[in-house]
Formats: C-alpha cells, structure tokens, sequence
C-alpha cells in the first residue's frame, strides 16, 4: 500500500526558517491567529477574495431561479453578482429586490452572513490596529571589545519614535549546542548577565553590555568556538510605551557570525555647547571601529 506522504510546512521564526514535518495542523483553528500575523497586503487581498467568492456563489444560487429578482439588470450573471454585492453588504438600493420565497430564502441567508462578515472583519481590522508595537531600533552587528579592562559583549539598542517608554528592562541570552556525554546534540538556552539590565526612561540609545567574566557562559571561548557550539544571541527589550499606555516588547537575534572581534561602536551622540542640544546622527547607528586598545583573542 502507498503511503501518502507527509505535508512540509514551512514557516520564519527570527529570520530562520523551519520545516515542519508530519503535523497535520487545522487552519480553521489559527485562522485568528493568521489573520492577526498577516501582512496587511495578505491580509485586505485575501478579505477580498473571500468577498468576491461569497459573492460569486450566491449569484450562482439567484441564477437558478431566472424571475425570482425583479428589475435584474443586467438579465445575466453580473446582475445577480451585483444583487449579490448589495445584499451581502446590506446596502439595499431598492431597485433590484427579491420576488419569489426562493430568492427571499437566499437573500435571508446572504444578509446573516453579511452581518456576521462585517462584525468579524471589523474585528480583526480593530485588533490589528490596537496591537501594541515597538519601533525600537538594534544594531546589525555585534561587538566584543576591553570595557574597564573586562572583555565585554555589546549591542546598540534606541527607541526609534523618540518618544518615553518607561521602566524599560533588557534581557539577553545565549543559545548553545552541546553534545552530551552519550554523543547526542542538544541546544540549551544560558542567560548572559548585564552590566545594566534597566532604564528608567528609554528615549535615546542603550548600549547592552554582558561582561565576559568567569562566571560567564562565553569566558574562553574564540570565534572558532562559538562557530563550532553555533552560538544564536537572544536579545528582549520589555517597557511601558506613555504614548498608546500599553507594555510593548521587542526581540532581535544574532548569530556568531554577526560579531565584530575587536571592535567599538562609533559615538552617535553629540552635544553642542552653543545650544545646548543633545545631537544624536543615526547615520553612525551601526558603524564600528577597531578597538586602540589591547586585542582580545579571537
């Protein structure tokens, strides 16, 4: 007997995508889930084909009966599709109006889930607009470099809308492949300590540093090392946007691969003493230059 084979799903999580083999998943089950996570183009291009079918069927149901829609014009298929249109959308000119108890039956039905379609596009429209977003900006890169003396791990971090997010806290962590002692790979998730882990008030740029002291989980290792143990970087970013008053969090992930050995992130703030401005030029946002100072092995 032939075995049918099993569906590929296929699907990005932090820019990394993942194949899912063997799971059968319902759609209808996720179908918020998918209407909320949409592109709005995917989503309004794919309201609008579940228009135009709904449409389509019902004026396929008034075509069985030809007389049972008076003033149909034109007398075809596109006079009862635009019948269709008015009714589902419960506009109702008056010219073209049901005529027969089969026509009323359909037309009953249409206006039920024409109702029912306008409430839950409504709703879906008013969930995606009131979901709380983040406009807070990472650097592209990495870097390690001496801070104090101490081989440090830093990333750039600013609220790009410029406006006060409160209590903002910071949580960064590694992911790291390991082989056990029975020879088996897995992937275990170590938390990286930070020099400052808060702001009281987010409005500028944060520099996230993790110290790469002994008690570290990155203490000795090279860049050969992180290739090998294939070394992901978590970064979060959780605080209470004044603007819209609702919590707002923001991730970002870095490969080993995304890290600058010897590196410093070049100044992008500036203060003029004529004016008293702070300057900051996101030009330099995610500019590095090499460290002057003693080089870390790498």
């Amino acid at each position: 007997m032939k075995t049918k084979p099993a569906k590929v799903r296929h699907h990005t999580i932090e820019g990394r995508t993942i194949a899912s083999h063997g799971y059968e998943s319902d759609v209808w089950q996720d179908f918020y889930h998918l209407c909320l996570t949409a592109s709005w183009p995917k989503f309004f291009a794919s309201a609008a084909l579940g228009f135009i079918t709904l449409n389509v069927i019902f004026a396929l149901l008034y075509l069985i009966e030809p007389n049972g829609i008076a003033n149909l014009a034109p007398q075809n298929f596109w006079g009862t599709f635009f019948f269709s249109v008015e009714t589902l959308a419960t506009v109702g000119y008056g010219d073209m109006h049901p005529q027969s108890l089969y026509s009323h039956s359909v037309a009953t039905i249409e206006v039920f889930i024409g109702i029912a379609n306008v409430a839950v596009l409504t709703g879906l429209i008013f969930a995606r607009f009131s979901k709380p977003t983040s406009r807070i900006l990472f650097s592209n890169k990495l870097v390690i470099s001496d801070f104090n003396g101490q081989p440090t791990l830093m990333l750039r971090a600013a609220n790009a809308r410029q406006n006060q997010i409160a209590n903002a806290t910071a949580k960064m962590h590694v992911l790291v492949q390991e082989v056990t002692l029975e020879g088996k790979k897995i992937r275990r998730i170590y938390d990286l300590e930070l020099m400052r882990n808060d702001q009281p008030m987010f409005f500028l740029t944060w520099t996230i540093m993790h110290a790469i002291t002994p008690s570290s989980p990155l203490y000795g290792l090279s860049a050969a090392d992180m290739a090998a143990k294939e070394l992901i970087f978590l970064i979060r970013i959780v605080g209470f946007d004044e603007s819209i008053a609702q919590d707002i969090q923001m991730r970002q992930n870095y490969s080993h691969k995304q890290i600058m050995w010897n590196h410093q992130f070049v100044d992008v703030s500036r203060t003029e003493p004529s004016d008293e401005v702070i300057h900051i030029d996101y030009a330099k946002f995610h500019q590095t230059h090499p460290q002057d100072s003693k080089a870390i092995s790498s």
